[in-house]
């Protein structure tokens, strides 16, 4: 049997609004904390176990 050629997928990035309607009504310190909370979300969902600030005396 031949083997066929693997068809390349498409990309599946998720699209995202960092400019929304939602976030121009917010005062910066909003802006702010929504932000620190989404690089944690990700950090956590990245598999990070330790915050950013540390780094073990490197």
């Amino acid at each position: 049997m031949q083997d066929l050629p693997i068809k390349p997928s498409c990309p599946r990035q998720l699209q995202m609004q960092f400019d929304s309607k939602r976030l121009r009504g917010m005062s910066l310190r909003e802006r702010q904390q929504v932000v620190t909370c989404l690089a944690i979300l990700l950090a956590e969902a990245a598999g990070a176990s330790e915050p950013e600030g540390s780094d073990n005396g490197r």
